[in-house]
């Protein structure tokens, strides 16, 4: 299929086309070393369907690893924009359509109260857009938290805020409205449908042309589904004291050919802001996104000529990302060194020379970084701080 020297030649190519504006630290640098696996599957992909490959990755700071086994071991990192030409749909990327709502609040409800709606809520099914909603707060890094505004001019003069984290997950699997999001048991679904091909870095599973564009609409209803969705809950748990300030999606397709993995497009957002989580005994933020992709921050993350070389300055400039946390860490192996092994489908990975060996991050103890994206941000010149938001109550899922 490929000598090594090509599938090293093609590697490099691929490093070459992920721009990464990260903090650095060893989650960061696991998310650029398995990435170029999957930016060189994409490439590989293309050419193959007789498009120029053309795939990118563009980080945000808070570039970090995915702890989802398919999509890691598949080649993908988190917090970034996969970019690529052509009528195809790579389906290890895995779209969710999770995302934020942020709603305004003008006096601190009964805690209890809410709880208990919560607790009510969590054991039946809400009708959205038709469908019985089932309560996912349970799941992953889904959750609702209050917080006390610093600054409520910038919260519509609400003094608090609600922030809601969840996902569009009634549609993962198939489904009365199509084949659902994510592939599933062999024979059904995206799996009955969706095409292999062999790459020297391991299969990849797609779609194309018609396929891919029907895949393509599908998550749009999803997402929308979704926005909806979180709406929903936030009424029945606040009623119409919630005032609904964001409701944006941070994993999904921002159209054809484009997806986010942990961050949002500054291109549909119509806030002057965007939430970004922390730990959660940590202080949120509201962050304005400034000239994200300037020139000058292309500069200090040292990718701007590579990007001129490479012949994709203006994606990278017209990137348009903020991000939506601080992402996983791994703080004991920090100022370590990422070690890499590869034979074709299957690669490991180790922090320094001494450490083990790990073929995924699920089984590695982590951490939450705490304000360090939002300090990378700042160096950036790439978002501005316009409130902080000192958390209240972590409410019960």
């Amino acid at each position: 299929m490929a000598t090594q020297d090509e599938r090293l030649q093609r590697l490099e190519r691929a490093r070459g086309r992920g721009f990464f504006f990260d903090v650095d630290d060893a989650a960061a640098r696991l998310c650029r070393a398995n990435t170029a696996f999957g930016l060189a599957k994409l490439h590989w992909l293309q050419e193959q369907l007789g498009v120029e490959p053309d795939a990118t990755y563009v980080s945000t700071p808070d570039s970090t690893v995915t702890r989802n086994i398919d999509r890691w071991t598949s080649g993908f990192g988190y917090g970034g924009a996969f970019e690529w030409s052509g009528r195809i749909m790579p389906l290890e990327l895995k779209p969710n359509c999770c995302g934020m709502l942020a709603a305004g609040l003008d006096e601190v409800p009964s805690i209890d109260e809410v709880n208990r709606t919560i607790a009510r809520l969590a054991e039946t099914t809400i009708p959205v857009d038709n469908v019985a909603a089932q309560w996912d707060m349970h799941r992953g890094n889904h959750f609702i938290n209050l917080y006390q505004v610093a600054d409520p001019s910038v919260t519509s003069g609400h003094p608090y805020l609600i922030i809601m984290h969840s996902s569009g997950s009634e549609f993962r699997g198939p489904n009365p409205r199509g084949p659902g999001l994510y592939m599933s048991a062999e024979g059904e679904g995206l799996s009955a449908i969706a095409e292999h091909l062999e790459t020297p870095f391991g299969s990849i599973a797609f779609l194309r042309d018609g396929a891919a564009d029907d895949y393509v609409a599908q998550v749009a209803m999803v997402d929308t589904f979704a926005k909806h969705r979180r709406e929903a809950y936030v009424r029945h748990i606040f009623g119409d004291a919630a005032d609904v300030l964001f409701n944006e999606t941070h994993q999904g397709l921002d159209g054809a050919g484009r997806m986010l993995l942990g961050c949002y497009s500054t291109r549909s957002i119509r806030t002057p802001w965007v939430p970004v989580t922390l730990r959660p005994e940590l202080p949120a933020y509201l962050i304005s996104a400034e000239d994200v992709y300037s020139d000058a921050a292309l500069e200090e993350a040292g990718v701007r000529e590579r990007a001129q070389v490479q012949g994709c300055i203006d994606r990278v400039r017209g990137a348009d990302l903020l991000p939506h946390g601080g992402g996983y860490a791994f703080p004991e192996a920090d100022g370590l060194p990422v070690e890499v092994v590869e034979d074709g489908a299957s690669r490991r990975f180790r922090f320094g020379q001494d450490g083990a060996w790990f073929d995924h991050v699920r089984a590695l103890p982590y951490a939450y970084r705490a304000d360090e994206v939002v300090h990378k941000l700042r160096s950036l010149g790439a978002g501005r701080v316009v409130t902080k938001l000192e958390i209240m109550h972590r409410l019960e899922g």
